[in-house]
């Protein structure tokens, strides 16, 4: 049953003195953190990344990104957990299990994982990066540029930005951006 509440709008209109008038408002419509706060499912539309890699155990092209990210408990930071692959992933266990190597279609080439710590109040801007493969047979450095951040306190979050990476051991190179929200069942997990 759907309850709803009146509310009074006063309108102040001059000297022509005419009166408040009811308006409906549906107190029971989900917020858009009840309705996009799913903890099951992670959703990475093709489009939410346009990366391309250039290694002999990286695809040439990444489609989508699957995004969490950890508080530290003890300063100001926050890393964000990117997790850039074609696969699409439905479940949380499933990115976290692709994520580190176990049960994708091909375990070479599946994606990489990336590692940016950022300070509260300094999000926005360039900050080194770790990077590795699905697959644990490589690890690399490179610069993560944040151009949005929506911390996932209470709502979804959201992170956009691009990733430049160029790597002489292992040789490899890494460019594109990524526009995506946080899974929230993947923030507060340290688990890939």
């Amino acid at each position: 049953m759907r309850v709803a509440g009146f509310a009074v709008l006063l309108v102040a209109c001059g000297e022509r003195g005419e009166s408040t008038r009811p308006i409906d408002i549906d107190i029971d419509a989900p917020t858009l953190s009840d309705a996009l706060l799913d903890f099951e499912h992670c959703d990475s539309p093709v489009g939410t990344a346009a990366i391309t890699a250039a290694h002999q155990d990286l695809q040439s092209q990444y489609s989508r990104m699957y995004v969490g990210g950890f508080f530290s408990s003890s300063l100001p930071l926050f890393t964000v957990r990117p997790f850039f692959t074609n696969e699409a992933l439905t479940t949380v266990q499933d990115v976290i299990d692709c994520a580190d190597g176990r049960a994708c279609t091909d375990v070479t080439g599946v994606g990489f994982v990336v590692h940016v710590t950022i300070e509260r109040g300094a999000e926005i801007g360039a900050h080194p990066a770790e990077i590795r493969d699905s697959a644990h047979m490589w690890e690399a450095s490179g610069t993560v540029t944040l151009t949005d951040l929506v911390y996932p306190q209470g709502v979804v979050g959201h992170v956009a930005g691009s990733i430049h990476v160029e790597s002489a051991d292992p040789q490899l190179t890494i460019d594109g951006s990524f526009d995506h929200s946080f899974c929230p069942a993947l923030v507060n997990t340290d688990l890939f």
